[in-house]
């Protein structure tokens, strides 16, 4: 029963965009660089040394939730 809820809530967090709770981030989006090539998922230069983390594209936008 908790690992069920444990991966809903990973699954959830990860749709809804939910602050600090989502498996969405920097740290993954570096990893995937080198297993994905899937360009909607990288990360932008953003000038200097900064990285923007694009949304992806499974993510709900406000009007969605």
């Amino acid at each position: 029963m908790h690992i069920e809820k444990n991966i809903f809530d990973n699954i959830f967090n990860t749709f809804m965009d939910i602050k600090d709770k989502s498996k969405d981030n920097i740290k993954v989006k570096l990893d995937l660089k080198e297993i994905c090539r899937r360009k909607a998922l990288k990360l932008k230069d953003g000038g200097g040394e900064k990285l923007l983390k694009l949304k992806t594209p499974f993510t709900l936008t406000l009007e969605q939730r």
